[in-house]
Order: C-alpha cells, then structure tokens, then sequence
C-alpha cells in the first residue's frame, strides 16, 4: 500500500470540515509537478469518490496507473493518468484529517480528569477506527456505523486495536458509560470473519472488571487465537481532578502483586495451549508491586510502548547495552536527570549502580511528584513542563546539561501545558538533552560537541 503524508498523531490536528466533495492538496511533491497543484481537489481514483486518505491508499493501490479526477482552483474538473510509483513516499500532502469523536462516557476516561489550560490536541477524544489503522490508537467500536465495519473489512484495514475492557456486556456498557451498545463477541467474530488481525486492551479498574471478570475476559479474548494477537493489560490512572466523578480507587502494591500472579497463570497456562503469551501487563504494575519486570522475549516482540507495556524492559537493556561501549569523555560531564516518581524508582533500583561505575559520568536524578495531577500520577509523560523547570532547582546548581524523558514532548517539541522546548532551553539556564534513542548515546553525543 502506499503511503502519503498524513497529519502525526500525537500532536494532532483536528481540521474542521472543509467545503467542497475530495480530498485538499496542501503540497505536491516534484514527480507530480505540473499534473497537480496544491489547493486543488483529489475527487476520484478510477472513478471511486474519496472521501478520506484512506480511500486513496486503497483505490489507488488496484492500478498501475490509476486515473485521478481533479477539482481545479478554477473550478474545472479534470482527469489525468498518474503512474503508480510516482504516488509513492511524499508524492502528495493532503489538508488534516477530520476524525470521529468519542461518544462514549468511560467511568475511567483520563481527559474527564484533566484541568482546563493544556495543550489543545490533548483534550480531543477520538474513536475513529481510522486512528488505529494509522496509528495504533485502541477503539471501542461500540456504537461504530454498519457502514464503518463494512469498511474495515473491505478495506482490509488491519489490524483493529480493539479495547475490550470486559467481555461480560453489562460490565462493559457500564465501563463505557452506555446503556447499549455492539455486541463485543459478535464485533470480534465479524472482524475476524473479515480477516481482520485484532489487538487488544482492557484498562484495569479495581472492583468493576478485574478478579473473576478478568479471568472471564481473558479466557474469551484467548479463545480467538490467533485472530486476536495480543492482549494488552493497563492500571486506570486516576488524577486529583475528580470532582463528580465516578468514584473509583488505584491499584495499591498488593493489589498490583494480585493481577500480576493472576495474569502470569494464564501466561503459563496459554503458553502451553497456544505457544503464546498472549497477556501483557502495562510496566506500571510491576513497579507498583515492587516486583521484576518480564524479560524482553516474553514481550514476544509486542511492546506498546503508549501503553507502558516493554518500555521500561527496552529502556533498560538499551541503556545496559550502551554502558558496555561507554568510553569516558575528554572533560568529566556532570548530567541531572529529571522525570517521574516511577521513573526514579527505575533508575535507582535497576541503573543507577551501573551507571555510577562510568568514567567521565555523575549522574544527579530527581524525581518529581505531578502537582498537576496528583501524586496518584507517577509516569514522566504526563510532568508538564512548568514543573520540570521548577524541577531544576532541586539539582545542584553546577551541571554541564539537563535531561528530560523524550515521551514529556510532542512530535512538534511541546510539553502538555504547552510551553515549546524552544522555552525551556531559553530559560533552563544549562543545555537541555532529550534523547531520541538511548540515554547513554545521547550523552556522549553532548559530551563530544562540547569538547
């Protein structure tokens, strides 16, 4: 399939609908120059109505040389023959996306919690299948249209992230916060029917869908194997904006032990039935308990890394890896290291030792409690960037650079609260470090464009 430039997600932007029938051409790339302009209309493929990128991707995928049916900015339509490949990488760039909004009211739903004054893409509740085929993003496909799943299916848009939450249907429809809604075996059966590969996610909420519901759900989702791949298991994350809210509780350390032995005798026990895993459990429940994190083979190569599942595991071993080719750098670099309450519990049990032994490296780590949401939220991608400037005062004065956790930004370099990256560098008062790989790399990459 090919592959055209769409809006990145996160940092999404959210177009309102514009006039007119096709698709917006905002850029044309140089293999298209002179057949096409930007500000034009995209309104067919081989005589097939458009009506997102999407339908280009699949249309244009059947032909050789697909024929195009433009909109000019005069107002004429016109049909040109494209060659195939010259469709392919950046050739087009079309205006963003619209996407479907939520219409869901989840007892758990993370933007009900969160306070006015953020940055704007952050408070968009999207449900639009069309996410996940792009991105990964889970969707209940609850209340999803006949035309929607005829859709996916004919499309072949696969895989579907599908959050399940609980298979029971009275269980799920009160999770979700409706009074009806799909059938969720008869939507995996249709799906699968369809061949469409399915993932999928439960958020996990102490007294409503875990103990002897958990066990039922998993128990079903494993019954379609392998059409359903995986299994994704989150903690709810609860803020301090509550406020007429549905009460509900975190998971403590011994009720985070709870679901990691329940969830590891399924492993065991799907191990043996399917040769699979299936199940896996977000990072966080292992920090909380105080227990080791899985290996990196029994993630089965499925990390979800939005999610917390596998990133603290590839965090680690990256940084271990890197350790081993560590050479000390021409001046001694003193680094501070700012991130979340769980990310300083990861460091210091399982990196800092190691670390401390490097020549040429000091390494001053804090980590900070999110006055912003509560202290309930312990995860580095949800410190807003005010606070980690404030989070600077905490380390020593004499540092030759600050680094901060990649996931506290945006593709476009923004914080939550939407200060730039830009900002913080301008008043951090020391050079900041994001590392886009390993930590370790990034280091003695700064080490060596300061000697």
């Amino acid at each position: 399939m090919r592959l055209i430039r769409s809006p990145r997600h996160p940092g999404l932007r959210i177009a309102p609908s514009e006039a007119g029938a096709g698709l917006c051409l905002t850029a044309v790339g140089e293999s298209l120059a002179g057949l096409l302009a930007p500000g034009e209309r995209l309104l067919a493929v081989d005589g097939q109505p458009l009506t997102d990128v999407l339908d280009f991707h699949y249309y244009s995928a059947f032909s050789a040389e697909p024929e195009l049916s433009i909109l000019g900015v005069d107002g004429a339509e016109r049909r040109v023959r494209v060659p195939g490949e010259r469709l392919e990488g950046e050739a087009l760039t079309f205006a963003p996306l619209e996407f479907k909004t939520c219409s869901n009211d989840c007892v758990f739903c993370f933007i009900h919690q969160m306070p006015a004054g953020l940055r704007e893409d952050l408070y968009f509740m999207d449900e639009d299948y069309r996410l996940g085929f792009l991105y990964g993003n889970y969707v209940t496909l609850a209340l999803a249209r006949e035309h929607e799943l005829e859709r996916i299916v004919r499309q072949h848009l696969s895989p579907v992230y599908l959050s399940v939450h609980a298979i029971d249907m009275a269980l799920r429809n009160r999770l979700l916060g409706l009074k009806r809604s799909r059938d969720i075996r008869g939507l995996i059966a249709r799906l699968l029917a369809g061949g469409i590969a399915i993932h999928t996610q439960i958020v996990l909420v102490p007294g409503w869908n875990d103990g002897a519901a958990l066990d039922e759900t998993i128990a079903a989702l494993a019954g379609y194997h392998p059409g359903i791949e995986s299994l994704g298991i989150v903690p709810v994350g609860l803020s301090a904006h509550r406020a007429r809210l549905t009460p509900l509780r975190a998971f403590d350390a011994a009720g985070a032990a709870a679901v990691i032995a329940q969830v590891e005798t399924w492993q065991r026990r799907l191990q043996e039935s399917l040769g699979t895993r299936f199940a896996h459990l977000a990072d966080e429940f292992y920090l909380q308990a105080g227990q080791p994190l899985p290996q990196m083979a029994d993630y089965e190569a499925f990390f979800l890394y939005d999610n917390g599942i596998g990133m603290s595991r590839d965090f680690i071993d990256t940084v271990l890896a890197e350790a081993e080719r560590w050479r000390a750098p021409a001046r001694p670099l003193r680094v501070g290291l700012l991130t979340g309450k769980l990310g300083e519990q990861l460091l210091r049990e399982q990196l800092l030792p190691q670390l401390g032994r490097l020549p040429g490296l000091a390494l001053e780590l804090r980590g900070l409690e999110n006055r912003l949401f509560g202290s309930g939220i312990t995860v580095s991608g949800l410190l807003p960037g005010e606070e980690l400037l404030a989070g600077r005062a905490l380390l020593p004065p004499a540092l030759d650079a600050l680094v901060l956790p990649p996931n506290t930004l945006n593709a476009a370099g923004r914080f939550l609260d939407d200060l730039s990256l830009a900002d913080f560098r301008s008043r951090a008062g020391l050079p900041v470090v994001v590392p886009e790989t390993g930590l370790l790399g990034a280091l003695a990459e700064f080490a060596r464009g300061r000697s």
